[in-house]
């Protein structure tokens, strides 16, 4: 009669969120006594830490190497190889924050990004400040619609291990509006009539390629002429001072944008 040999089964005890792989691959039912079998383990972040050995529970580490020796005692023992610990990469921004920036008068906000990367397959993490508070972020763009002194940390973590880099710090403003007073003289669409002189300041514009002025003295030629002192008007933004070019005024009625039969040259 051939003696029985003891047999020890290898098993999980949370087979969703551990993984194991076995040298020699177990068979059916089980390892004969005496086997020396290598371990890999890895598990989730659920995962128990626990496998079983024939019913008898022993702890594991993740990412670790376990050499057994199925003993006729039962007293099993996992000898680990325990990973070196892993220390993440520091964060290389590729793409930093300008160290000023203005939000155009015309927008009611910007975008500030920064660009970073790890080649150690770590995950990145975004921490965004304002005057040294803390924004609910963690998005490596986020929208500003206020001034102040913007700063981004970057945090890159691998395992247990994390590796930080700052960003520059971004002073945000609002653009000022400068306003300007200048002369001008007005005529007739093709310029074959003169219709007088007067003064004009400019104004925030609220059309894009456009300037906005307000007229602030009117001197017509026809003393029986609409006086248009007050009358907020819209100029082309490329006219220059002095250059004795026409350029057609508008008028914002509702939603239209109206040419007017005026044109005028700005003289200083």
């Amino acid at each position: 009669m051939t003696e029985e040999t003891t047999k020890y089964k290898l098993t999980i005890n949370d087979p969703d969120n551990v993984l194991i792989n076995t040298i020699p691959k177990q068979p059916k039912d089980g390892f004969k006594e005496g086997t020396e079998v290598d371990i890999n383990v890895k598990y989730g972040p659920k995962g128990n830490k626990f496998i079983s050995i024939s019913g008898e529970d022993k702890e594991i580490i993740n990412k670790a190497v376990y050499h057994v020796t199925m003993d006729s005692d039962k007293s099993i023992s996992l000898n680990s190889d325990e990973p070196e610990p892993t220390e993440a990469e520091t964060p290389n921004i590729t793409e930093n924050l300008p160290d000023t920036t203005e939000i155009p008068l015309n927008e009611e906000s910007i975008e500030l990004t920064i660009k970073a990367e790890v080649s150690d397959g770590g995950i990145l993490s975004y921490e965004w400040t304002k005057d040294g508070t803390l924004i609910d972020t963690n998005l490596p763009t986020i929208t500003v619609t206020e001034e102040g002194e913007y700063k981004c940390t970057v945090t890159n973590t691998l395992d247990e291990s994390t590796a930080t880099a700052e960003s520059r710090l971004c002073v945000v403003t609002k653009e000022e509006f400068v306003s300007v007073v200048y002369n001008f003289t007005s005529y007739s669409p093709d310029g074959s009539t003169e219709y007088g002189t007067g003064k004009a300041e400019t104004e925030p514009s609220d059309v894009e390629d456009y300037v906005k002025v307000k007229i602030i003295e009117n001197n017509p030629v026809d003393s029986g002429a609409e006086n248009w002192i007050g009358k907020e008007v819209y100029i082309s933004s490329a006219a220059q001072i002095g250059d004795d070019v026409l350029y057609p005024l508008y008028q914002k009625e509702s939603d239209e944008f109206v040419l007017l039969q005026v044109s005028v040259k700005i003289n200083s």
